[in-house]
């Protein structure tokens, strides 16, 4: 599993919630996120927008990666799940989500 130099991890199990801190807006189609308790903002592209929306109920990395491979025709399935694994780590490290 994808893992940071802290030793955190997302595997497949771990369910991700946005942050309470993750203020999210549309803009065309992508979306743009503040960090409230940070002031920073992040634009996220086409794919990333998409697991953002997925994320209006906490899921599971493994329901992020099953919504995400059907809904963009993903070729192989071990790729969508580390790409999705480091997305998540990404927004977590920026305060956006909390994953358990």
């Amino acid at each position: 599993m994808p893992r940071d130099e802290s030793g955190f991890t997302v595997e497949p199990s771990r369910r991700v919630t946005r942050s309470p801190d993750a203020l999210g807006a549309e803009v065309g189609d992508e979306v743009v996120l503040l960090n409230m308790a940070t002031g920073y903002f992040h634009q996220l592209n086409v794919v990333g927008s998409y697991v953002w929306r997925a994320l209006d109920e906490p899921r599971t990395i493994a329901d992020l990666c099953r919504a995400a491979a059907d809904d963009f025709e993903a070729d192989d399935d071990d790729t969508c799940r580390r790409d999705i694994a480091d997305f998540v780590r990404e927004l977590h490290e920026a305060g956006l989500v909390r994953v358990e």
